[in-house]
């Protein structure tokens, strides 16, 4: 269920951010003089699905570990940071 939470907050935190994107785009067509007003609807309605999302968030379950999907990649970057510092040291 924790999970089922935190996708949901995930949910609302991205349509908080579509609401917070309308509303700047709203405030830049205000602006450049079409005639239009600026939407604060959208800037409240972005912060009410923000902090929901947020909250939900904090409630779902913590990330898995990591799976060592790129072990290999992290190794090949140690050992060539190795060979720099050996290098570093015969010079």
């Amino acid at each position: 269920m924790t999970e089922f939470m935190g996708r949901i907050g995930t949910f609302f935190l991205l349509m908080g951010l579509g609401f917070g994107i309308l509303f700047v785009a709203s405030d830049m067509s205000a602006s450049a003089g079409t005639g239009l007003r600026t939407d604060y609807n959208y800037l409240c309605i972005g912060t009410i699905l923000l902090s929901i999302g947020f909250a939900l968030r904090a409630q779902g379950a913590p990330p898995p570990q990591p799976s060592g999907r790129f072990r290999w990649w992290r190794n090949m970057r140690e050992n060539r940071r190795k060979k720099q510092a050996e290098k570093q040291v015969k010079k």
